[in-house]
């Protein structure tokens, strides 16, 4: 560079006439680099398909899926069973893909480069509800168009039929699980209810229905144990007076002695009928009149009742059988009147006081089971809630056994939320990648770049004067005259060596850019 030097477009033309070939050589030699650079580089064919989630056929108000999970969630959780490398493992053997990758590295990194750069899985909405309007695409790029189109065709089916399946078995699982659930309920169930029976089979009268009855028992007992003991003490009483009066007529008779008063008489058929009254009597108050115990005592009192007659018409004269009674007639017949009236007392008495403890203990039992009520009730009101809370959860078991049924009918029919391919993968007609123009292009411009800035380089190191205008601007001196170039024989033949080693390269650069071209036409 000539310094103090303006220089004018004119100038830079001719430095770059000038400087020809160091600019067009760089130019041709990396644009036809970067053309054998993009051809040399695999064609990629990229094949997609669209696969649309279609919702539940059925009005949900009617059927509801036991299915609740997101699209987005099952999306992630059927493409992380899809990507995984024993799937993809597979698609690699049933396709052969990535013949050179799998002699020269392991297979976990060909299924990694596979996972992470040649299939694409993008989610698509076109509504803003949970579910509604979903799609998404699945793409897979190869070299070979008929590959990138197999495997995809290959890999959206694979989701289809994961979807299918996941649905399927989560239904069934959901059945089954609700099935044992409603088994252990219902076992559960029975035995609450084995138990509610058997605490009311060992405790009948101490149950809440029971108590007004057993008040009720338990104030007529009080009145018949009133009436019972009346009746004693008038017998008792009744007792002592003809017994005082039987001792006066022994006494008083000359007859002969009389057996002692005091023996044992037999019992005769009319005490046992008053002591089978009291019985029934006993019965009645706490029993129903079609009660067995109730009916037998009847037959007893009936069958008593005739004996008692038949007694009453074969009675002998003398109570003491063969032992004649002394003094006179009518003394005789008042001492044994008196003697059979005191027997008859004391057959009654005996009968009032068994019937008076019968009734003691009655109403004994009945105030145990009245006051023993508020335990049983706390005991069966804690079984009655353990029960009512069992069946409430069995039958809410029940129901929702039903409705897994339907639901899992509804996945194995297929008209639930399925996965349809709406826009089937197609082999690709043009390659995604390279981008060879626009490689050629950035070539053809760096190579330019190049033989520009080679031209620039030494151009500012050149500081030769070769015009007038170069000398007055580098020496501000006149010019009084011009010399011609005088050459050597010896500087003839290196400017000789010189212009043919750049006409060898320019004509190598040119050959090269033709055969780069050739190429381009054959492989295009």
């Amino acid at each position: 560079m000539v310094p103090g030097k303006r220089y004018t477009p004119e100038d830079f033309l001719q430095i770059a006439w000038r400087r020809r070939w160091v600019i067009l050589l760089p130019f041709l030699a990396v644009a036809a680099g970067s053309v054998v650079y993009s051809r040399s580089l695999p064609s990629l064919y990229k094949a997609e398909t669209l696969i649309l989630v279609v919702p539940q056929q059925v009005p949900r108000n009617y059927v509801m899926s036991t299915v609740t999970t997101q699209i987005d969630q099952r999306l992630q959780a059927i493409s992380q069973q899809i990507l995984s490398r024993a799937r993809l493992e597979q698609l690699i053997q049933e396709f052969d893909l990535y013949p050179e990758q799998r002699t020269t590295a392991l297979m976990e990194d060909v299924v990694q480069r596979m996972r992470d750069i040649d299939i694409a899985i993008s989610i698509e909405r076109t509504g803003r509800g949970p579910q509604s309007g979903t799609s998404f695409r699945v793409s897979y790029t190869s070299t070979n168009p008929l590959t990138a189109m197999r495997v995809t065709e290959r890999l959206a089916t694979m989701f289809v039929d994961a979807n299918l399946k996941d649905r399927e078995l989560l239904a069934e699982g959901t059945d089954q699980f609700i099935e044992a659930e409603l088994i252990a309920s219902r076992t559960r169930l029975e035995e609450q209810e084995t138990a509610l029976a058997e605490y009311r089979r060992l405790h009948p009268w101490d149950q809440a229905e029971q108590v007004e009855h057993n008040r009720w028992v338990m104030v007529n007992t009080t009145q018949a144990i009133e009436k019972v003991a009346n009746a004693l003490n008038q017998d008792r009483d009744r007792l002592l007076f003809l017994e005082k009066l039987l001792a006066d007529l022994q006494n008083s008779s000359v007859a002969a002695p009389l057996p002692n008063s005091n023996a044992t008489v037999p019992v005769t058929a009319a005490a046992q009928l008053e002591a089978a009254r009291n019985s029934l009597a006993a019965l009645e108050l706490r029993l129903k009149p079609e009660h067995p115990d109730v009916i037998k005592a009847q037959k007893v009192i009936a069958e008593l009742t005739k004996k008692a007659e038949q007694e009453a018409l074969s009675a002998p004269v003398s109570a003491e059988g063969s032992t004649p009674l002394s003094g006179t007639p009518q003394d005789r017949q008042r001492m044994l009147n008196t003697r059979n009236e005191i027997a008859v007392l004391k057959s009654r008495v005996d009968a009032g006081e068994q019937r008076e403890r019968q009734l003691t203990n009655l109403l004994a039992e009945q105030q145990r089971r009245v006051e023993s009520y508020p335990v049983r009730a706390m005991e069966m009101q804690a079984l009655r809630r353990d029960y009512d809370v069992i069946r409430r959860q069995y039958h809410d078991l029940l129901g929702k056994k039903e409705s897994a049924k339907i639901a899992a009918n509804l996945e194995r029919q297929q008209i639930g939320e399925q996965m349809r391919i709406v826009d089937p993968a197609r082999q690709p007609q043009r390659p995604i990648s390279p981008d060879r123009t626009r490689i050629n292009l950035l070539g053809a411009a760096l190579g330019l770049g190049l033989g520009l800035g080679l031209a620039a380089l030494l151009e500012y190191r050149d500081t030769s004067l070769r015009t007038e205008t170069d000398v007055v601007s580098a020496l501000a001196l006149p010019v009084l005259a011009l010399v011609p170039v005088m050459e050597t024989t010896q500087g003839v033949r290196r400017a000789k060596r010189r212009r043919l080693i750049w006409s060898v390269t320019g004509t190598v650069t040119l050959v090269m850019s033709a055969m780069a071209a050739v190429l381009w036409r054959l492989w295009s």
